[in-house]
């Protein structure tokens, strides 16, 4: 996230885009509360040949593109999109960019993902005043 943060806002202080994603504590988050370990089954990676579609923005600092990668490994017919400039849900940040990728992912599931509108997503300009 670091690498994507520094290429795609060069002149944002570095203290803030070396900063690492926001969700680590929530594995340690369950001891504090004395909650055990998930069985086997919940926490082996899932392996199917059905389309999926993995969405990430850049800057999600909760659910990083790099989970998605993960994710691809054991889903061979999986299409991963990292949305620029955007954080957690790209839904909500991009939205008419999403609704018509989620829309194509879905009326054709076996095609090529159209994803033209990502690569007309910029990152806005930062300035420290």
């Amino acid at each position: 996230m670091a690498a994507a943060g520094k290429h795609d806002l060069p002149d944002f202080p570095a203290a803030v885009t070396a900063m690492p994603a926001m969700f680590p504590f929530a594995f340690t988050d369950c001891a504090q509360w004395d909650v055990p370990s998930a069985p086997a089954p919940v926490t082996t990676a899932v392996a199917s040949d059905v389309p999926v579609l993995l969405t990430s923005g850049a800057f999600d600092g909760t659910a990083p593109p790099s989970y998605a990668a993960e994710a691809a490994k054991t889903l061979p017919n999986s299409t991963q999109l990292v949305f620029p400039g955007i954080g957690h849900g790209a839904s909500r940040w991009a939205p008419t960019c999403f609704a018509t990728i989620m829309a194509g992912f879905l009326d054709h599931l076996n095609d090529t993902v159209d994803d033209s509108c990502v690569k007309t997503l910029a990152v806005p300009p930062f300035h420290i005043p």
